[in-house]
């Protein structure tokens, strides 16, 4: 057998097996190799996007069948939406980034910051919010015709993004263009500080002022038959 042959051969094997697990061979698949998104946890290029690149309610929870670029993470024989989950809404979006600056999302519960221009910065969400972290969330990235979805650490509200895991049809890593957060339960309240009084701000109860009073009283009664 010939090398060429024998590279014929294991890549036709490889394919079957692949295909015999129902896997696309070029589909991408989930990574925890996610350099965008610095509190992710898996990411996923181009999930069921059907044109443009955009990633929407109705791709994340698209159900997906074999082949497509989605796999049975928790091994229960089905291929839910991404990240194999079902139920995720949009939560806020900025549809069209600008750049420079901070930028608010559509709802006012996410913000973007952009240290790099088009290339990279920070996000964060209103001071007002957190992740309820008994649920899951998921940000979007968006550049030309290439998209990334990320799973992200529900305990962590803020993070840092950049463009490195957009690729374009070219090779390079595209400006973002638009942003999205999705969850599969709305954010929580995020309660202010407790404010501890201090010691000069509590009032004495009445028990106390008459007793100061008593001893006050006491010590001039000392004074004048010391006199």
């Amino acid at each position: 057998m010939t090398k060429n042959t024998f590279s014929r051969t294991l890549t036709a094997a490889t394919a079957g097996v692949l295909l015999s697990a129902g896997m696309a061979i070029a589909a991408p698949v989930y990574s925890t190799s996610c350099s965008g998104v610095s509190t992710a946890i898996q990411c996923l290029s181009n999930p069921n996007v059907k044109s443009g690149g955009n990633v929407k309610v109705e791709e994340m929870n698209e159900v997906a069948t074999k082949g497509k670029n989605q796999i049975d993470t928790d091994g229960d024989g089905d291929f839910g939406g991404v990240f194999d989950m079902l139920g995720w809404m949009e939560i806020d979006s900025i549809g069209s980034t600008s750049g420079s600056g901070t930028q608010d999302g559509d709802n006012s519960l996410l913000s973007l910051n952009y240290s790099s221009g088009n290339q990279g910065g920070s996000w964060t969400l209103a001071t007002d919010y957190i992740f309820d972290t008994t649920s899951s969330y998921a940000l979007s990235l968006k550049g030309s015709n290439t998209s990334v979805v990320y799973l992200l650490d529900n305990t962590k509200n803020s993070g840092t993004w950049n463009v490195g895991d957009l690729v374009n049809n070219g090779g390079n890593n595209p400006d973002l263009s638009n942003l999205r957060l999705f969850g599969k339960a709305d954010l929580t309240d995020n309660p202010p500080p407790s404010v501890v009084p201090s010691p000069s701000a509590v009032p004495l109860p009445a028990g106390g002022v008459l007793l100061l009073s008593g001893l006050a009283g006491l010590g001039l009664l000392r004074r004048r038959k010391r006199g």
